[in-house]
């Protein structure tokens, strides 16, 4: 082993499967928020997209990453700087530019042949429209008393998609989007990118089977969730929240779903396995997972 070998590190090892092609970034900070308190209370509040348009969210994150690596600015926002950004807009990074594609690049990417130009740009619409809802509160003491100060941020994912359509007489139309990604999104983004905080879903355009966005649309939902761990323990309710379901019938009718969903993602090698928990019911019926397919294992 030479000393270049020795010195490489986690990171490293996700630039070079990255470089592959057979694997597109997911942002962890998307997909940590799909899952409420058993509450139903959060800071944030996300909303409630299909498995498709999550994939379309990656899609997206990935032309950012291009971006982000390619300017060269290094340095992560700090929770200052963040508070501020809006009152100082003279000091955002230089990349936040648009993202610029075309929609068979999209359907190329998520391996989803049948994903209709009408569609990419449908979904794209909903990501602008659907607001995403965060509060940020400090507390802090100074000699003469104690203060707190909460922030509010209603935004979306996208802000602006701009369709450029070019018509080749007698054939087929062209369409090239441009996305302008909202701007506290971005910044958020810009953090996963640089401290690499994302997960990488298989997408081996020669292989389908190894394509996360070929399995079916529940067990897509997920591994998007359970990817974050190597293990984890989850509840009916949190299964329901992560599927979009709701918690009103019958607790029966959804367990028989979800061990279908984790049998499917066994068979495909995305997890090792599974068991229920003895001794719980209804919605605080158990499952384990384990053997993850965590971006450093995959």
């Amino acid at each position: 082993m030479n000393d270049l070998e020795k010195r490489k590190t986690p990171n490293d090892k996700l630039t070079i499967k990255i470089k592959t092609g057979k694997y597109m970034l997911s942002p962890k900070s998307f997909n940590y928020i799909m899952l409420k308190t058993k509450k139903g209370e959060g800071s944030i509040k996300m909303p409630q997209l299909t498995a498709r348009q999550d994939a379309l969210v990656d899609f997206i994150f990935s032309r950012l990453n291009e971006k982000v690596e390619r300017v060269g600015d290094k340095e992560i926002m700090t929770h200052k700087e963040f508070s501020i950004v809006l009152s100082n807009l003279d000091t955002l990074p230089v990349d936040f530019i648009p993202i610029v594609f075309e929609t068979t690049e999209v359907r190329k990417e998520l391996c989803n042949k049948r994903y209709t130009d009408k569609q990419i740009i449908s979904d794209l619409e909903i990501l602008r429209r659907e607001p995403i809802k965060a509060s940020a509160v400090k507390v802090w003491a100074e000699e003469d008393c104690k203060y707190e100060e909460k922030i509010n941020w209603v935004g979306s994912i996208c802000s602006d998609i701009i369709d450029k359509e070019t018509t080749k007489i007698g054939d087929k139309t062209v369409h090239k989007l441009c996305v302008f990604i909202g701007l506290i999104t971005g910044l958020i983004w810009r953090n996963d990118i640089l401290r690499k905080r994302y997960c990488l879903f298989p997408n081996d355009k020669k292989s389908l089977k190894r394509c996360y966005y070929r399995l079916p649309k529940p067990a897509q939902k997920i591994f998007r969730y359970i990817s974050l761990w190597k293990s984890t323990n989850l509840r009916l309710w949190q299964f329901c929240d992560i599927l979009n379901w709701s918690q009103t019938e019958n607790p029966s009718v959804y367990k028989g779903r979800i061990e279908n969903c984790l049998n499917v993602l066994e068979e495909a090698r995305f997890i090792k396995g599974w068991a229920r928990m003895e001794d719980t019911k209804s919605l605080s019926t158990r499952w384990k997972i384990w053997g993850i397919k965590t971006p450093e294992r995959i």
